[in-house]
């Protein structure tokens, strides 16, 4: 595949030279000089150093995103990758996958038809899955050393958690909500939920922290 990321930090640098080592063709722009020239220097990656939300300086470059099988978007800023995942969808890119932190631009970007990840330890393994086509739970969690468990948990009348915010919970930091059943429909994981009765929360949690996710909502 022809794949472009866009952004360079540790992360990205991970998945482009993973993504190259297994015979894609791999473009990384980034901003950071350092990264870049270690990426350049350690692997197969095209790497090119400079603004990448100056469209003039990418065409100069050759790059061109209707050319991209996927786009991956990872800056360190929420907004410059809004607005680089819509000039890329737009110019062609067949699929674009961004890294966000605002929850509301992660709605925003998957009516789009936009493919959003949120920032976590275990993104880069998550990312190279969703890259390659890997979609399913089985396949994510292989990806990640199955150091990661999916925990789908009902809440009963009687649970601490009932009545609260999602936001107002001290999950453990290696975890990720994935989505919430309420009853009726399947819902992204807004943090202004409202616990309810019945509801099943559905999230990716490491090992070591299954116990502790499940006592926070009981």
């Amino acid at each position: 595949m022809n794949i472009l990321i866009v952004g360079a930090n540790e992360i990205t640098a991970e998945l482009a030279k993973k993504l190259a080592q297994k015979g894609h063709s791999v473009i990384l722009v980034g901003r950071d000089a350092s990264i870049c020239e270690e990426v350049a220097a350690t692997s197969d990656v095209l790497v090119v150093t400079g603004d990448y939300t100056d469209l003039d300086f990418l065409e100069r470059q050759g790059i061109e995103f209707k050319r991209m099988d996927v786009v991956v978007i990872a800056t360190g800023s929420d907004e410059v990758n809004l607005m680089l995942s819509v000039i890329a969808k737009n110019l062609g890119a067949d699929r674009v996958i961004t890294l966000v932190n605002n929850e509301k631009i992660e709605r925003i970007l998957m009516r789009l038809g936009i493919e959003c990840l949120g920032f976590s330890k275990t993104i880069a393994a998550l990312l190279e899955a969703r890259v390659e086509g890997r979609r399913t739970v089985t396949e994510l969690l292989e990806a990640m050393g199955s150091d990661y468990r999916l925990v789908a948990l009902q809440i009963e009348e009687d649970d601490t958690s009932v009545g609260k915010r999602l936001s107002e919970l001290p999950l453990p930091s290696m975890s990720r909500i994935l989505a919430v059943f309420d009853g009726e429909k399947l819902v992204l994981p807004d943090q202004d939920i409202t616990i309810k009765p019945g509801s099943v929360i559905i999230a990716l949690v490491h090992k070591d922290h299954v116990k502790q996710f499940r006592e926070t909502f009981k």
